[in-house]
């Protein structure tokens, strides 16, 4: 059976492969082109970039499971437009499509539990989860929603965060939120039940909760965080629920940016506990303290050996200067090329929007209507030009081509329509760049979305100019979108 472990150098994708490479034939998926140091011996892998389908299908070619670890709660381009909940939707979409391309029997999906509160109560990051599950079943693949708990494990980044704070503040100031309960699972048991789930045949997608066995609040696991660091604490709670406050604080003494750490707070406030099916239970068996202890000596461990490593390293680079001291002129070319192509990389740009869904329209409506509209809205400064034979709209601006798509038709159907840039005074030449609009029914919206645009003007006019005006149309579009789907009403 050959697995597709997408997110393969996260916390729980490098685990599952260092855990199962013996059972498998497994393929690691990530955005860098080199296979990580710490791949097994026998296991692929392959470069893929998500937000793109002809890689999420040239990535997924020939495997039977795969499992999707893919949260984008962090930035994917030097500017991001849009919130985590639209590019999760977008990256989510691309797989389930690529999925069904590449005969994928069944994916599995780890998610998190949701609280039992009804769907409009729940934070905007547990009702992305419910998103997610919803658009990967959307192509009739059997999936399997793992609503894990909160995982417990060295690098795991809730752990972590949690080890942080107890480290670091003797006295904590504990907001209501603290006293949410919650059941937290060992990452040993959650990789033994995706062990379990992969080779399990499943024809229908289903649902399965994953918590641990022991309930506590999240302050007494803190308590029992620090006697597991052999830290004395002081935990004082407060009866107010402040997310934001909440936030700073954890932003300033963890170090988490908060962009990761903000979903989770906001989702905090409600009890995440769950009852997972019997006969699952004998996987998720370790109690809360052996979780703890076992998490803090592997953290310990993986300290010692990236402390031996560097000093193996800095000596290895004093050797190693001191018998080549001079470096080439070639070396330092070599060099400067390497900065520029990292520069180039940085300099690019995503935004994704999400949009109403007119009654019975596809993506094809869309694409054709987005140009109408925008040079109604800026008429007289902006002017279309489209060419439906060959696929090319330009965008004119006092006589100027300041932009120039064309359509991909081995690339689009009514579902989803893709269009390259291709020129144009705002974009970098030889860009790469992409525009597409999508529609997903199931969630009775569609998205467009901007990818891997270089723009030509310099960075910081670029950011203060184009870009905000950019977000400032499609925002438009989108109330546009609204009021035309109220008037057909």
């Amino acid at each position: 059976m050959k697995i597709a472990v997408t997110g393969a150098t996260g916390f729980v994708g490098r685990a599952f492969i260092e855990n199962f490479h013996r059972d498998f034939k497994l393929v690691g998926l990530g955005r860098s082109r080199k296979a990580p140091d710490w791949l097994p011996r026998g296991c692929q892998w392959r470069s893929a970039d998500l937000y793109s389908l002809l890689d999420a299908e040239q990535a997924l070619k020939g495997c039977d499971v795969a499992l999707y670890l893919v949260h984008s709660m962090l930035p994917s381009a030097r500017l991001n437009q849009g919130s985590f909940e639209d590019t999760d939707l977008i990256l989510a979409d691309n797989f389930a499509r690529a999925a069904k391309k590449a005969g994928v029997k069944k994916i599995i999906y780890l998610g998190g539990i949701l609280p039992d509160i009804p769907e409009q109560e729940l934070s905007v990051h547990l009702r992305s989860r419910k998103e997610v599950e919803t658009v990967l079943s959307s192509t009739g693949i059997p999936v399997v929603a793992l609503r894990a708990a909160l995982v417990l494990g060295a690098g795991g980044s809730s752990f972590e965060m949690m080890r942080k704070l107890v480290h670091r503040l003797p006295l904590m100031i504990c907001p209501s939120w603290t006293t949410s309960l919650s059941n937290p699972v060992y990452i040993q048991d959650l990789l033994e039940l995706l062990n379990a789930l992969a080779k399990e045949p499943r024809n229908k997608s289903t649902v399965i909760n994953a918590p641990g066995p022991d309930r506590l609040s999240y302050i007494d696991l803190m308590q029992k965080t620090a006697r597991a660091l052999g830290k004395r604490r002081h935990f004082l709670p407060v009866s107010f629920y402040s997310p934001r406050l909440s936030l700073l604080w954890i932003e300033l003494i963890t170090g988490s940016s908060r962009e990761l750490v903000s979903p989770l707070v906001e989702s905090l406030k409600h009890d995440m506990i769950a009852e997972a099916p019997a006969k699952y239970k004998k996987y998720l068996r370790t109690p809360i303290d052996e979780a703890l202890n076992t998490a803090r000596a592997s953290a310990r461990q993986s300290l010692e050996q990236g402390r031996i490593k560097d000093e193996r390293n800095r000596r290895t680079g004093a050797r190693k200067e001191s018998v080549d001291s001079k470096r080439t002129i070639q070396q330092e070319s070599a060099e400067g090329s390497k900065s520029n192509h990292q520069k180039k990389t940085e300099s690019l740009v995503r935004s994704v929007q999400r949009l109403p869904l007119p009654l019975k329209k596809d993506a094809i409506f869309l694409a054709e209507l987005y140009p109408i509209w925008i040079q109604g809205k800026l008429k007289p400064f902006l002017k279309i030009r489209r060419d439906p034979d060959s696929g090319i709209v330009g965008f004119y601006g006092l006589g100027l081509k300041l932009l120039e798509l064309t359509l991909s038709e081995e690339r689009s159907d009514p579902t989803r329509q893709l269009y390259y840039v291709t020129g144009g005074l705002l974009a970098a030449k030889n860009s790469k760049g992409r525009l597409e609009f999508r529609t997903l029914p199931q969630l009775n919206c569609a998205l467009s979305a901007v990818h891997a645009f270089e723009p030509a003007l310099p960075w910081y006019i670029y950011k203060f100019t184009q870009a905000p005006v950019h977000l400032w149309v499609m925002n438009a579009f989108a109330r546009f979108l609204a009021a035309y789907n109220k008037s057909l009403a």
